[in-house]
């Protein structure tokens, strides 16, 4: 994205952070867990292919990350 906006990736990543209050990586981690959240929430999709629909393919590291930025147990869901 940086390069597409002729900006260096540092420059980008401090402007990235100053717009949304954090760097690029974290908003789309979080982006992800949004999603992650939409689907366990209205489909009753098993926590295995929600992983893998958000693009992680070992549901456990799926959920340590799910914990980390949602701040949810994934066994308190459904």
């Amino acid at each position: 994205m940086a390069c597409q906006h002729s900006l260096s990736v540092s420059h980008f990543s401090n402007l990235f952070r100053k717009s949304t209050g954090m760097p690029p990586i974290d908003y789309f981690i979080h982006l992800k867990m949004q999603r992650a959240c939409q689907l366990l929430y209205t489909n009753g999709v098993k926590i295995k292919a929600v992983a893998v629909d958000v693009g992680y393919d070992d549901p456990y590291y799926f959920s340590r990350i799910f914990k980390k930025y949602i701040a949810l147990h994934l066994n308190n869901i459904g």
